[in-house]
Formats: C-alpha cells, sequence, structure tokens
C-alpha cells in the first residue's frame, strides 16, 4: 500500500494498512484485489494478493480452490525484488496478456495479474515454454512442492469425473485429453457464483483448454503423467487407464482436506461414498460399485467450496474495488456473457 496507493480504494486507503488486511482475511478468500491497474506492459490488470501461509494453505486443502483453482491452469510466473512498484519500469513484460494468466511474485506475498477475460482459442504464445516439467517452478522449495501436489490432485478429480460410472476396476478406458482439460478447468469454474448467474463468457471453459492446449499438455501428459505418475499408457490424443490405476495414484496424491470435510457434512450418513473411505477400502469392488454416486458427492463437494469461496470474493470485491469500479467490472462481465450466448 506504501509502494502503490494509487491502486487502493479511498475507503481502504482511510483504514490503512493493518485494518485492510484484517478486512481480507476475514471469511473465505484470503485475496486481496485491486483492479483496473495501469502498468506500462500489460495495459490495465487487476492483482491480487496474499499470504504466503493462505496460499500454501489452498494448493494442499483446497479450502478455497481459489489460488489452487487458478493454479491447475497454466501460468508464468514472474518475481519481483520487492521494490518496485507495479506498473513502473522494472516490472516483468508478459509472455503474452491474451493467453496467460500471470503470476508475480513478491517476497512474502504473492501477486495474481488476471487477464483471463481475454484468453481466446487462437491465441499463441510466441514465446516457448519457460522450462521444462524437472526444472522448479519457484525457488521456494515447499511453495513449488504444493504447486505439483495441487495439480497432481486436479488431474485425478479430473480423470474421476470423466470415467464412466459403471467403470470396471481392472479395464482400461481411453480418456481424451481435452476432455481432461475442461474437467480441470470446470474445478474451478463449476461452483462460480457468476457461472451459476450466467455473468461469465459461456464458452470460458473451452477457451482456456483448448486455446492453451500446449500448455496443459506441458503441465499435465508431459509433466504430471510421464514424469510423476511414471505412467505410460498415453499418446497424444488419449490417456488409458483402470479404475484400480486410478484409485492407487489417488491414494498415493491424498484427497484434499477441505473436500473431506465437506463431504462429511453434505452426506454424514453415506460414509462409504466419501471419498477418503473409499479409496482406504482394501476390496476394489465396493468402489467400482459405487462410482456414480461417489463423482456425484465428490463434484457436489467441490463446487460448494468454489461457491462459498466465489461469494466471498464477490461481496469484497464491491469494498475493494470501490462501487463504480465494481459496477463498470460487472457491467462488462454481463456484456461478455450476453454477447458468448447468441
Amino acid at each position: 500500500m506504501k509502494r502503490n496507493p494509487n491502486h487502493y480504494s479511498a475507503l481502504f486507503r482511510f483504514l490503512g494498512a493493518d485494518l485492510t488486511n484484517q478486512f481480507h482475511k476475514y471469511g473465505c478468500n484470503h485475496v486481496y484485489f485491486n483492479t483496473n491497474v495501469q502498468t506500462i506492459h500489460a495495459g490495465r490488470i487487476k492483482y491480487g494478493i496474499a499470504e504466503r501461509a493462505d496460499v500454501m494453505r489452498d494448493l494442499l486443502e483446497w479450502n478455497e480452490l481459489y489460488v489452487a483453482g487458478r493454479m491447475h491452469k497454466p501460468v508464468q510466473w514472474r518475481y519481483s525484488d520487492g521494490q518496485t512498484p507495479i506498473g513502473e519500469e522494472g516490472y516483468p513484460q508478459y509472455l503474452d496478456v491474451d493467453a496467460m494468466e500471470e503470476r508475480w511474485i513478491g517476497k512474502g506475498q504473492t501477486f495474481t495479474d488476471e487477464a483471463r477475460d481475454n484468453l481466446n482459442e487462437n491465441t499463441q504464445a510466441d514465446e516457448p515454454l519457460s522450462s521444462t516439467w524437472n526444472d522448479n517452478i519457484l525457488p521456494d522449495p515447499k511453495l513449488d512442492q504444493a504447486c505439483r501436489v495441487n495439480r497432481r490432485r486436479a488431474l485425478l478429480f479430473a480423470i474421476l469425473f470423466s470415467l464412466p460410472p459403471s467403470s470396471n476396476a481392472h479395464k482400461h478406458y481411453s480418456l481424451e485429453w481435452n476432455q481432461l482439460y475442461e474437467q480441470i478447468c470446470r474445478l474451478s469454474y463449476d461452483g462460480d457464483v457468476r457461472m451459476r448467474l450466467k455473468a461469465e463468457n459461456a464458452h470460458k471453459i473451452q477457451n482456456i483448454a483448448h486455446g492453451q492446449r500446449a500448455y496443459f499438455d506441458a503441465i499435465y501428459r508431459d509433466g504430471i503423467v510421464a514424469n510423476e505418475l511414471h505412467h505410460g499408457s498415453f499418446d497424444e490424443r488419449v490417456l488409458s487407464l483402470s479404475l484400480e490405476e486410478w484409485r492407487n495414484f489417488l491414494v498415493e496424491a491424498g484427497v484434499p482436506q477441505q473436500v473431506i470435510t465437506i463431504q462429511r457434512q453434505l452426506e454424514p450418513s453415506h460414509t462409504h461414498l466419501h471419498l477418503e473411505n473409499a479409496l482406504n477400502l482394501a476390496n476394489s469392488s465396493h468402489l467400482r460399485g459405487n462410482v456414480a454416486e461417489i463423482q456425484r458427492l465428490t463434484k457436489k463437494s467441490v463446487e460448494k467450496i468454489v461457491f462459498d469461496s466465489s461469494k466471498s470474493q464477490l461481496i469484497k470485491g464491491f469494498f475493494t474495488a470501490g462501487t463504480t469500479t465494481s459496477i463498470k467490472y460487472a457491467w462488462k462481465k454481463m456484456m461478455k456473457s450476453f454477447w458468448s450466448r447468441r
């Protein structure tokens, strides 16, 4: 706030940094967003600020699926010295603002520059991927590992939602990568308040999944499947695996704690359908016989996490951005949704 006072609404400049921090820590979604910020290289952006501990918790537990959900998609990491104000010379130039979500990591805080609104299927990045999968995503080993765990679980949840409801434990099913990438995007969108109110682009999920296919491949197909799960049954079009193989992968990766908690709250008497319990049963016939119901409850649980988080962010946004900016932003979203549905 001291370095970038003009990014904050008059209300929060008046309240000061301490009260602003207390506000953004209240309720769900511990990310404080500044909107409509002018930069030299990227035009106007929206960026979020979060404490490292909150980011770590979301990545590992999916307690909000806010930062974690954004990290399911391709991002490019940028690092700051903690001194250069956003928007001034020295702020790193984007790889491709129209096609990528961007992350700017400051000392002790994570800055999220949201460029998703302008995604389209035909946009291609004009640079190769910045690193191979075996390179660390981040210089912070713990944060790097949390990002990997988060993405591995996202892929495994997408596989669960893509498997046939009548799956056989040992039969191999061919799942198209495009379908899996759409399911990965849906994890953080299907329960979103804006999606439910039809205030988002109707084709947003497909635009992201198809428009960034090469980046999804680098992360999930060539990264997680080939180098982490060491699963060789895939090609450029499909991933082939059985229900039993999926179960073993998710047992190793673990079910995010918030999913476990929400499933217990939603259907406390149906413990046999709770993902954690179903995975831990030695006899996979139980899992096989309840795939459809496990898919239903798991999807319902993930959507509730996203709904609660997005609702909190929507309410906070009217205060952090100010009334005028919030109305303009909401109107822009509604118009984009309207034209996408025609």
